[in-house]
């Protein structure tokens, strides 16, 4: 939803899968399998830094509720390093997406939260597409 000439309401609906396989470090034996999902909602809002016909620069932030399954994947945090943090709690942090066309647009984002992310603190990297009515 656009506000002003730079900034948006945004907002993401998104479904996830994880396939997990344990193994024994020494023996390299399977241990177990998981087949995980999670659904993720989260609103927020987005500043257009360029807005040119065919290319947009921005950053966002966004914050929004997490549902994850059942399983021993998900809770390894809360297990293992006692963190008191809700699990549902779901964020994204990007601080750099670009999109490139005009009605039909691709887009790419890198940034860090729940939505994406790549071991432990590096940011993650999305890319989509689009269409702007």
């Amino acid at each position: 939803y656009h506000l002003k000439k730079r900034w948006d309401i945004c907002a993401y609906l998104g479904y996830s899968t994880v396939s997990v396989d344990r193994f024994d470090p020494f023996t390299n034996q399977k241990l177990n399998h998981e087949d995980l999902f999670t659904i993720d909602t989260q609103i927020g809002a987005r500043r257009y830094h360029v807005i040119k016909k065919s290319f947009r620069l921005y950053s966002q932030v966004t914050l929004g509720v997490n549902i994850n399954n059942n399983s021993d994947f998900w809770d390894i945090l809360l297990k293992y390093e006692g963190l008191d943090i809700p699990k549902n709690l779901g964020f994204q942090v990007t601080g750099l997406g670009l999109t490139f066309g005009k009605n039909l647009f691709g887009s790419f984002e890198m940034g860090w939260g729940t939505e994406y992310i790549m071991f432990g603190v590096l940011p993650g990297m999305k890319a989509g597409i689009g269409y702007r009515f």
